[in-house]
């Protein structure tokens, strides 16, 4: 079927694009590299028959990653393979993104970019060209590996330029089509253990055909529940009507699946009041304190070892700067707080690497969301609802910390009051012993007097024996002299 192109479709695709309404789908036959306009993906793929020693004529006129990928498993090799040389291909031999991405990455009024490809092409040419060049181009892809299989916020929400990989983005391991009779893929998704879900795409004018099943299909959540659920998330009060309310999807989902969780470990048909009711503030607060822990980040590699670190800072980070001292929602750029994000509380460095995987987590995650004002790209939380939750955390870090500084100081005057008891407790023993020497000071002092005062009375009564026996012989000589 032929499709004439005419003035009033190109006028009416102008008119879209300023709306902001139309979304490019990048499809294989668009990625070019080089000034030469190469086609990227049949080099791809004779680059990938090279490295898994397929000669190149066994391909023909078909050097497509399907022929290669066909061949290569005719041989009963490693399926694995064919995944880890795309990666070193891409991460050794990248090439240049061609013209045709360029000039799709120059249309300002493209924000969001789907495509059905798994190359870093596209966000490099959104980089050269808004960007000179700076990763700063959001990317997020398909995988069943870690449950990501759709955008993490609304496109209104999103900041920035937004790049999506329907199909998954290249990487080691298996999590992205290769060629087109990708079974392996499937089988390694697990369908009992993860939930279903499905992308209905029709004209609105089929729409009330839904209506119809409604009375068929069973819910697992009644109308009033599902109402003060939409109200909860949304932080509004019974009394606002359900057309004014702007909910974010992706915390709705979160306390939807909580509780369908909940209901299952229960099994109980349908979702209650009362285990809402009971359970909602809760489900915030472990989705919050879950968004910190290591094994929710996205790994591909080992763990980095600053890794808990740059997690516990940015829950900081996040705690006082993002909402007011009295628990309002903040904004701030994403450039301040990727730069304090990479020195911890004790002011250790932080790797750059490991500061943009737990933003780009915390993202992925729902808890943040980034979203480019006046061309400065600003970072907050995604709703009002969590501000509670965050102000709370922080609370009771900022008691704790005043705890913990106060059993500091506590132990610092036991210490100091142990010490100068020990102290006093010398100086008392040297006053003892002081005391001690002196009074045997003075007893010795008494009795050196003493000793003193009788040797002096001896003295006396030696001088005046003395004494008296010279008088004695002064009148005794005499006598004997008068004899004849």
């Amino acid at each position: 079927m032929n499709f004439e192109l005419d003035d009033d479709f190109w006028e009416d695709l102008l008119i879209l694009l300023d709306e902001g309404k139309v979304i490019p789908v990048i499809g294989s036959g668009v990625v070019t590299m080089g000034q030469d306009q190469t086609p990227f993906y049949p080099w791809l793929a004779k680059r990938l028959a090279d490295k898994l020693g397929i000669p190149l004529e066994k391909l023909g006129d078909r050097a497509d990653l399907n022929t290669v990928a066909t061949l290569h498993l005719l041989n009963r090799a490693d399926g694995n393979a064919l995944y880890t040389r795309i990666a070193r291909i891409l991460r050794d031999e990248c090439p240049m993104p061609g013209k045709a991405l360029t000039d799709l990455a120059s249309v300002s009024a493209f924000n969001l970019f789907l495509t059905t490809t798994f190359d870093p092409l596209l966000q490099r040419a959104i980089d050269l060209t808004r960007y000179g060049g700076e990763p700063f181009t959001n990317v997020y892809a398909f995988s069943p590996k870690t449950h990501l299989i759709d955008l993490p916020l609304s496109r209104n929400e999103l900041g920035g330029t937004t790049v999506f990989h329907l199909l998954g983005q290249v990487s080691s391991i298996p999590d992205y089509v290769v060629w087109e009779e990708n079974d392996e893929l499937a089988e390694r998704i697990d369908y009992r253990a993860q939930p279903s879900r499905f992308l209905l795409v029709m004209r609105e004018d089929f729409l009330h055909i839904l209506e119809r099943w409604k009375r068929t299909i069973p819910s697992i959540i009644p109308d009033d529940v599902g109402e003060a659920i939409v109200r909860f998330v949304a932080g509004e009060t019974d009394d606002v009507p359900l057309t004014q309310i702007d909910a974010v999807p992706p915390l709705l989902s979160l306390v939807c699946a909580e509780l369908n969780e909940r209901r299952l470990a229960n099994q109980e048909p349908q979702i209650t009041s009362a285990q809402f009711k009971g359970r909602s503030i809760d489900i915030l607060e472990g989705f919050y304190d879950r968004s910190f822990a290591i094994d929710h980040l996205d790994l591909h590699t080992k763990q980095p070892p600053d890794a808990p670190r740059a997690l516990q800072r940015a829950k900081t980070l996040i705690e006082d700067r993002l909402i007011t001292p009295d628990g309002y929602r903040e904004n701030i750029s994403y450039e301040s707080i990727a730069k304090d994000l990479l020195l911890d509380s004790n002011g250790e460095p932080i790797s750059p690497a490991t500061a943009k995987m737990v933003l780009d987590g915390l993202v992925e995650r729902r808890l943040l969301t980034v979203e480019e004002r006046l061309g400065v790209r600003r970072v907050e939380l995604t709703h009002d609802i969590l501000t509670r939750i965050v102000k709370s955390s922080r609370d009771k870090r900022h008691e704790d910390e005043s705890q913990e500084r106060l059993r500091a100081l506590k132990e610092k005057a036991e210490f100091e009051k142990a010490k100068i008891i020990k102290e006093r407790n010398k100086l008392k023993g040297f006053a003892i012993l002081s005391s001690c020497l002196a009074i045997m000071a003075i007893g010795a002092a008494t009795m050196a007097f003493s000793w003193y005062r009788q040797a002096k009375n001896m003295a006396y009564e030696a001088k005046k024996s003395e004494a008296e026996a010279r008088d004695a012989i002064r009148v005794i000589l005499p006598m004997f002299s008068s004899r004849p």
